[in-house]
């Protein structure tokens, strides 16, 4: 499957994964990567020379951590009567085709959204704090103040400064209406006031970029009756230092790791690939599509981030 599709479809479904753990390619299914200590990028070094003298060196140390990529993957069985009794109806390969690609993406952001919303990760005031007035209370909520106080919890954490706010659809919805940003935004004059882009609430609360999830899973089985829930949590949203180049020394809150034999490629963003291909199954007067990918999602550096909880009223 090519990158423009993947990214359309991810893009169709509201999936983020990919922007807050940006993929990066390994050589080997397990082994171990470099982490630069974040000590380590804040040391300030003497630069002083005297004449004569030599410059001052430095050893840039850093750490080693585990990995191991797992596989993942769907096959969609499409039987050749079936697909010759339907075929005034629906295109059944396209069909089925979805259906596989769906299962692997859907899971990687549950995954994700696993990750990073794990409260045994963020834990303590310094990684934690939940808001004393939830964003859906539009008169008395207070998200400027909610996300400064956030961001200097991650620059006394780690030394950087956070680059966006992970929330879901809902939770973007009760932010922007608030008066604060409503009023930053109206007074600002670049933006009705209607009409907030997540761009001019970025703006107003002094990030790089607000990162809108809208996936939903059914958390039911599939005999019972449906119950639809987002993937990203209405309870929690993440202020974090998310990565923005391939560099493997950039500071970030983690990454994707993906094997590199057993992937598609990689592309120059913040994409994922994912391997489609279809075989015949005799026996059985049919063929089996099958999608899958080989990655894991790690994280890095938890002090890159700040989890937010209480943000609306459950």
């Amino acid at each position: 499957m090519s990158y423009a599709e993947f990214n359309l479809e991810l893009s169709r479904l509201g999936f983020i994964g990919p922007q807050v753990f940006r993929p990066r390619l390994v050589g080997s299914q397990q082994g171990q990567i470099a982490v630069i200590p974040l000590k380590a990028l804040l040391t300030t070094r003497d630069t002083s020379r005297a004449p004569w003298g030599a410059y001052n060196r430095a050893n840039f140390t850093f750490d080693l951590t585990n990995y191991a990529t797992a596989e993942h993957g769907v096959e969609e069985p499409i039987d050749d009567r079936e697909l010759k009794m339907y075929l005034d109806l629906l295109d059944a390969e396209n069909v089925h085709s979805s259906r596989a690609i769906d299962g692997i993406l859907r899971a990687f952001e549950v995954a994700a959204a696993t990750a990073l919303y794990d409260l045994s990760t963020w834990t303590g005031a310094a990684l934690q704090t939940d808001l004393s007035v939830e964003w859906d209370k539009p008169n008395t909520a207070g998200p400027i103040a909610n996300i400064e106080a956030a961001r200097q919890k991650v620059i006394t954490g780690c030394g950087m400064i956070p680059n966006c706010l992970v929330l879901n659809r809902r939770q973007f919805h009760h932010l922007k209406n608030t008066d604060e940003i409503v009023d930053r935004v109206k007074y600002a004059g670049k933006v009705d006031p209607a009409n907030i882009t997540p761009s001019a609430v970025a703006a107003a609360l002094d990030l790089d970029r607000i990162v809108v999830a809208g996936g939903y899973q059914n958390v039911a089985n599939e005999a019972a009756t449906p119950d639809i829930d987002p993937i990203w949590s209405d309870q929690y949203s993440m202020l974090c230092r998310a990565a923005v180049t391939d560099d493997p020394a950039e500071p970030c809150i983690g990454r994707t790791l993906l094997w590199s034999q057993e992937n598609a490629g990689l592309g120059n963003a913040q994409e994922l690939a994912v391997i489609t291909e279809e075989y015949r199954e005799e026996a059985r007067r049919g063929a089996v599509i099958r999608a899958r990918c080989d990655y894991t999602i790690k994280l890095l550096h938890k002090e890159c981030g700040h989890l937010l909880g209480n943000v609306l009223t459950l």
